[in-house]
């Protein structure tokens, strides 16, 4: 993999812009780099390796960073808007300010980034992102996309996350206390060990749901369907639920703490 400096990235990108051509910066060793504030919008960097590259606001509109090496990059203000980051490993990365507006995270690495209120993912494709582990109670997500996304063990305490497609993800461990998840479609979820208490789940759809082990105390669980959940070792106390909810055959709630009203 070659190895270039700022001076001859500034280069290539001088003399393809003079050229007419694209930019491609594609499978090159770009790691340690500073390319702080340079406009590599529309640029290719397919597999290169920028551990630890100094992105600080650089602009990367449409950008293709699909399979990059961004571990511990620092990406601070920078313009990500409709940029293609699928299968990227941003573990690690600085991402305060940044802007991924847009931008396509399919598969992509997020685990232990720095992330904040100030990250913006809004209409973010983040199917089969990796969040694990993340606080996401301050991030601007906006509407994304989150179809088989990995968000193990994160902090989603509060969060209004009504009504979202939330298919198969995996929140296995994830703390949702008194989440509005209201209408949102968790069938075949994993959300083992996952902490609901308070959480509203009206109308949920968490058919065929992994909650063996889950905390459900105290969550609203009216008109849910739970048909073909896994319920094994969840703590249902003081749990409500009405007529309209739907459990697991030979499933008794009561017997799991759980008491049925006539609404809410």
């Amino acid at each position: 993999m070659e190895k270039l400096t700022r001076r001859e990235v500034v280069q290539r990108i001088t003399s393809a812009r003079q050229s007419g051509l694209s930019i491609d910066l594609s499978r090159l060793d770009l790691s340690g780099v500073n390319l702080s504030r340079l406009d590599l919008n529309q640029a290719n960097l397919r597999g290169s390796n920028l551990y630890r590259t100094n992105l600080y606001r650089a602009s990367l509109t449409g950008a293709d960073l699909t399979g990059v090496n961004l571990r511990r990059a620092n990406l601070s203000r920078a313009n990500l808007q409709k940029a293609r980051l699928v299968d990227a490993n941003l573990n690690e990365a600085n991402l305060l300010k940044a802007n991924l507006e847009r931008a396509c995270l399919k598969q992509t690495n997020l685990s232990q980034a720095k992330i904040n209120e100030t990250t913006h993912f809004n209409e973010a494709e983040l199917s089969g992102l990796n969040f694990d582990g993340l606080d996401l109670t301050k991030i601007k997500l906006g509407t994304v996309d989150f179809n088989d996304a990995s968000l193990q063990g994160t902090y989603l305490v509060g969060l209004k996350l009504a009504g979202l497609d939330l298919h198969g993800i995996n929140l296995s461990q994830a703390n949702l206390s008194r989440a509005d998840l209201s209408k949102t479609d968790l069938t075949g979820a994993n959300l083992r060990g996952a902490k609901l208490i308070g959480t509203n789940l009206e109308e949920a759809h968490l058919i065929g749901v992994d909650l063996i082990g889950a905390s459900l105390e105290e969550a609203y669980l009216g008109g849910v369907n739970l048909k073909w959940a896994k319920l094994d070792e969840a703590n249902l106390l003081g749990a409500v639920y009405t007529q309209a909810t739907i459990w697991p055959d030979e499933f008794d709630p009561e017997d799991a703490g759980a008491t049925r009203v006539v609404s809410r």
